[in-house]
């Protein structure tokens, strides 16, 4: 019981950090940053299950206000499914991909004072834009009993991203001025393709393939004062 009352003490103290942080602390400036993320990814497409594999990448960003922001992404990772799913699938891909959006902050419609402007709820953001992925099946994927897939692909495919995501600074309570910001962001990116997985079934298919990212990334701010 003590080792609970613990942790828990630990978890509330790294939320009051966190929001404690945010409300003291411009999180992003009108500007260019550089940023770095490391995080999981997944596929939905006509393979069940695929698989959850790492992903990183590297973006530049540059901030109208400090809550309308452009990003410009590259990053690289896998699309899979190693094991065989119910209908006798499978599929490797490893990929690059190239996103720019448009992501705007709560703080930009809610208008709020010096005073708030840097609490968590204002550095929630939401954006979309397009991207193009770079896919590479190398091995042929297994042919089902409807004689689908046995295919090998390499192409480029447009792709719409949706992003959520929220800016912080953890412990920016104590170095107000620093450069460093972080983020968590989920981005989910729909593919006008069906060649994600190597497979493009003539019916009983309703859409498109699309994969998503979850991602914790860092950010330095060019235009942050020293």
């Amino acid at each position: 019981m003590n080792k609970i009352f613990q942790i828990n003490r630990v978890c509330y103290l790294l939320i009051f950090l966190l929001f404690a942080a945010n409300a003291s602390a411009q999180i992003n400036k009108p500007g260019f940053s550089a940023s770095v993320n490391l995080g999981g990814n997944q596929a939905f497409t006509d393979v069940d299950g695929s698989d959850l594999n790492i992903t990183f990448g590297a973006g530049l960003n540059y901030y109208v206000t400090p809550f309308l922001g452009i990003k410009t992404e590259v990053s690289h990772g896998n699309l899979s499914r190693k094991l065989l799913d119910r209908n006798y699938k499978n599929f490797n891909n490893t990929y690059n991909y190239l996103n720019s959006t448009v992501n705007v902050a709560l703080g930009q419609f809610l208008k709020p004072s010096e005073k708030v402007a840097h609490y968590m709820l204002y550095n929630l953001y939401m954006g979309t834009g397009l991207g193009l992925i770079s896919s590479n099946i190398k091995e042929p994927n297994n042919v089902t009993p409807d004689n689908q897939g046995g295919v090998t692909y390499k192409g480029t495919d447009i792709t719409v991203p949706v992003n959520i995501g929220v800016d912080f600074k953890f412990l920016g309570f104590y170095y107000t001025k620093s450069p460093l910001s972080f983020n968590l962001n989920y981005q989910h990116s729909f593919a006008f393709t069906e060649m994600l997985d190597g497979y493009d079934p003539p019916t009983g298919n309703n859409s498109k393939d699309s994969f998503g990212n979850f991602t914790a990334g860092v950010k330095y701010q060019f235009s942050a004062k020293k």
